[in-house]
């Protein structure tokens, strides 16, 4: 099963796009659906992205290389209240 930057890994079933405090084209993408791991099984779970473009749409993100699978999001700590609440509200709407 392939991983890397494979979009059917992450079924995306809402997002919050914030911007960043630094970068002209650089967001975080505040995810919540289901992920699968290794070992095939799905998990729901909220993921930070970091994401170098404004497509709403999470397909057309991943094919326009949009959306940053190498490396873990780098949170500025400017920006850490925000993305964390993001993450609230984002579990709060799906943990019920």
């Amino acid at each position: 099963m392939k991983f890397k930057n494979d979009i059917k890994v992450h079924n995306e079933w809402d997002k919050i796009i914030l911007k960043s405090s630094e970068g002209k084209n650089r967001n975080y993408r505040i995810f919540v659906g289901d992920v699968t791991w290794k070992d095939g099984i799905e998990r729901l779970a909220c993921v930070v992205f970091v994401q170098h473009g404004n497509s709403e749409d999470w397909e057309t993100a991943c094919r326009n290389k949009e959306i940053v699978f190498d490396n873990p999001a780098h949170i500025l700590f400017q920006d850490y209240e925000n993305v964390n609440k993001a993450c609230r509200e984002l579990i709060e709407k799906y943990s019920s």
